[in-house]
């Protein structure tokens, strides 16, 4: 069986969680190649590859394209570029790997995948699709929380125009969360699909248990302070809810806690209680040393679908505090990995972390609950059973 799997890029949430497939499925002997669009730190292997073989070639045809993409944007009725519209000037049904490929597992592919033109020139390729977001199905949004001012009209055009493409696709859905499952079931897109849920997986031969005081002196941190940890992409993004865990931190400015974050972007923070940024982290090494350093982990997501923050830290035995949505309480499903809050409110959230610190958490437990869940090897075993019932 040849797999290809196809993402926008290498970096991100989503990203990460594909090459992470990608090394799984490897690893269990399968055939399996990556292509993916935007061009970063490419990996020492031939089987993983660009779209295009250099930047300035995705740069050229982005330029060209652009005016093409403004005038698609105008006819749908969303000028002002709201909506993601189903759309693309890449030709990914072209590439020879889709050629090769029994099955093709797309993942996160915003821009790359054209609906119509693809799913029309690969016929009755089986193809699998793994829910990172809302966007594959949805009227042209990520998630629900980012239209501000929504626009049903474009909305339900840009749901029709999917619904004809895929319809006689041979698609079958998975999604990492069974919010995410029943999210796609519900809106009616991808309906007649046949839908699967498996959870994301975690290299737990990387990310385990580890000395606080051992990690905490590898990164020069306080040996001596209660260490919360937040871990974004981007830090800034509001959906990922930094506002509101700076807000829960200030209330807690005397009780000798240490904020510490990872990740790109920058934010404005209270100068009234202890703050450590150690900047993007993409080194999977670093960054479990990061969370064992750690007494908690909070995920004060606005909305989300199956964050690798969680998965991570409790692979190394922290136990997570998240928020009362997407797929944030599957993963966080027993008072013995955290707290799950309902209400996003600083006040709630800052008695919380200190309950949380005030609790003691069983590392052993924790960890053996990501390795019944989040294992690699259990991981590759799902999806092959999914691309051999696709096939």
């Amino acid at each position: 069986m040849k797999v290809l799997l196809v993402a926008n890029s290498l970096g991100g949430g989503a990203g990460k969680a594909c090459l992470r497939l990608y090394y799984a499925l490897r690893g269990a002997g399968v055939d399996v190649r990556l292509l993916y669009l935007e061009p970063g730190r490419q990996p020492d292997d031939p089987n993983i590859a660009p779209f295009y073989g250099s930047v300035s070639r995705l740069f050229l045809r982005q330029l060209i394209m652009q005016p093409l993409l403004k005038l698609k944007a105008v006819l749908a009725g969303d000028p002002a570029g709201n909506y993601r519209l189903p759309v693309s000037i890449h030709r990914l049904e072209s590439h020879a790997w889709v050629a090769w490929a029994d099955v093709v597992n797309l993942h996160w592919v915003p821009n790359f995948v054209d609906y119509k033109r693809f799913f029309s020139r690969v016929g009755r390729k089986p193809i699998v699709w793994t829910m990172h977001d809302l966007l594959p199905f949805s009227g042209g949004f990520h998630y629900r929380s980012e239209i501000q001012n929504r626009d049903v009209a474009v909305e339900q055009r840009i749901k029709r125009s999917k619904e004809k493409a895929v319809s006689e696709a041979n698609l079958s859905i998975v999604a990492p969360s069974s919010w995410a499952l029943d999210e796609s079931q519900k809106y009616g897109t991808f309906s007649a699909c046949r839908h699967t849920h498996i959870f994301n997986g975690v290299p737990l031969d990387v990310f385990q248990p580890l000395s606080k005081k051992l990690a905490r002196s590898i990164l020069g941190l306080p040996v001596d302070s209660r260490i919360v940890l937040f871990v974004a992409d981007s830090i800034d993004s509001k959906r990922k809810g930094i506002g509101l865990l700076v807000e829960a931190m200030a209330l807690l400015k005397d009780a000798n806690i240490t904020f510490v974050s990872i990740g790109g972007g920058s934010m404005p923070v209270d100068s009234s209680f202890p703050y450590i940024s150690l900047g993007s982290m993409s080194d999977d090494v670093a960054l479990a040393i990061a969370y064992a350093s750690a007494d908690v982990a909070v995920v004060p997501s606005v909305e989300d679908n199956s964050p690798n923050t969680i998965l991570e830290s409790l692979a190394c035995g922290r136990p997570v505090i998240g928020m009362n949505n997407g797929g944030i309480p599957q993963l966080v499903c027993s008072e013995h990995l955290g707290v799950v809050l309902d209400q996003a409110q600083p006040e709630g959230l800052a008695e919380a972390i200190k309950a949380t610190l005030a609790t003691d958490y069983s590392e052993d437990s924790i960890r053996r609950y990501a390795q019944a869940n989040f294992d690699l090897g259990l991981l590759a075993s799902r999806y092959i059973a999914e691309f051999e019932r696709a096939i």
